[in-house]
């Protein structure tokens, strides 16, 4: 991502801890064997003779889910004995390896910290055997293999796109310095037309790595620390750098008061048409916002959209420097680089609070179990509350802001059944004289 370093094939079991194999597994890369191996806590390659899935204990996580016995052919590091044993998971979300009986792998496992287990996943270096040549060429080649350590790489350069997709589009960052500390020495190269980089016949040690930023180039990561543990490894390390556009401003009310803990929005304008939200920014106690690293482009600024704690949308749509309609907002134009400090953005008075009161019906032969109701923005379509029960006798109430546009929805579950029934309002405009809203479950 863009941002950050990554010690490749460190980036293995970052979601092991995940109970829920709905839970998203994200990969940044595996590296090569010259890395892996030293990473890991065993390698050795066999043949799988069973998959055996365990009962998990409350809270126990799913990459522990299924215990694989391999018969073994060749022990690399970290084994001995005719059979080896490893945990994973069940795939998908967990990042669970999927193995298959009678065939053949060869598999890196690390052990979980605090725990006895060897586990692996899509995220380390395990493969069939007969997509491991490279690697077997490597193990099987390091009793006579010379010593000669390298740290590789890429940078690259990141930049987000008009298109309205929050897309980003990466190239190489051509000239950028990457710098590696260790107690002893620094040692610096530059990354060359396709962004790779090359250190070699490093001493072993424990290193810091950095990518030195010029501008109007940044970079947000913290240094990133590794270690060359053998006089055979390497390291694949991968960064990223962006524009360092900022934008800066206050948000004050009518009488010049810095109006604190109130989302501002800021948007992509391409010509006329306002194309994708690049992100929201929360005031401080003065008042004060912040957007940033940004891409050079044009951009509009938008508040009154939702409060950060408190009551949902205390504001009026508003556009910067201050007016109502996005089609009469000042673009700001920010350049490589550019740092903009703006002057205060000064919003209209409050919104009025009304409380707008409601019914739920629905017909006898109905069966309902409890009734929830919630309030969304009629524009954005913005959840406002979190399931507020109905009373008793089905009515409920919200307090809303005169000026803006709602849709309530009543939901509720189907007694026995996975399924569940739902209404919705039209749109509600609340005001003194607006009437009871009146939600209706039907057939």
């Amino acid at each position: 991502m863009p941002g950050r370093a990554c010690f490749v094939a460190l980036c293995t079991l970052l979601v092991v801890g995940f109970s829920n194999p709905a839970e998203a597994c994200s990969c940044v890369g595996v590296g090569s064997a010259c890395q892996g191996v030293w990473q890991a806590d065993a390698v050795v390659a066999g043949t799988v003779i069973s998959i055996e899935v365990l009962r998990l204990k409350p809270g126990e996580s799913s990459m522990f889910s299924r215990r694989v016995k391999v018969a073994v052919s060749r022990a690399y590091r970290g084994a001995s004995g005719s059979e080896f044993e490893v945990r994973t998971g069940e795939g998908g979300g967990d990042c669970g390896y999927e193995f298959v009986v009678g065939q053949q792998y060869l598999i890196y496992a690390h052990r979980w910290p605090g725990g006895k287990a060897l586990t692996t996943g899509i995220c380390n270096l395990t493969k069939p055997i007969a997509s491991a040549r490279e690697d077997l060429a490597y193990l099987d080649g390091l009793d006579t293999r010379p010593p000669g350590t390298s740290v590789r790489g890429q940078v690259w350069q990141f930049e987000a796109t008009h298109d309205g997709e929050h897309e980003q589009v990466k190239r190489p960052a051509v000239g950028v310095t990457v710098r590696l500390l260790s107690d002893a020495a620094s040692y610096e190269a530059i990354a060359d037309e396709s962004g790779g980089f090359v250190l070699a016949g490093l001493p072993t040690g424990k290193y810091v790595a950095s990518v030195v930023a010029q501008p109007p180039l940044t970079t947000s990561y913290t240094p990133y620390e590794f270690e060359l543990p053998d006089p055979r490894a390497c390291a694949e390390l991968v960064f990223s750098v962006q524009f360092d556009g900022r934008l800066e401003s206050r948000l004050l009310g009518p009488e010049g008061t810095p109006i604190v803990d109130t989302s501002v929005r800021l948007h992509w304008a391409e010509g006329e048409d306002y194309r994708s939200e690049v992100g929201m920014a929360r005031t401080d106690a003065e008042g004060r916002f912040r957007f940033g690293p940004l891409s050079p482009g044009r951009y509009g600024l938008e508040v009154g959209v939702v409060r950060m704690s408190g009551d949902d949308i205390p504001y009026p749509p508003t556009w910067y420097p201050g007016v109502s309609f996005r089609d009469e907002a000042m673009l700001i134009e920010i350049g490589p680089g550019d740092h903009v400090l703006l002057e205060p953005f000064r919003v209209p008075l409050r919104l009025r609070r009304v409380v707008v009161r409601g019914r739920v019906t629905w017909p006898p032969a109905f069966r309902m179990s409890e009734v929830f109701v919630d309030a969304y923005d009629a524009e954005s379509d913005n959840q406002l509350s979190a399931g507020q029960p109905v009373r008793p006798d089905g009515t409920f109430e919200f307090t809303l802001n005169e000026g803006r546009r709602y849709v309530i929805r009543a939901r509720s579950d189907i007694p026995g059944t996975r399924y569940f029934r739902a209404a919705q309002s039209e749109v509600i405009e609340p005001s003194d004289r607006t009437p009871e809203v009146i939600l209706t479950f039907v057939p």
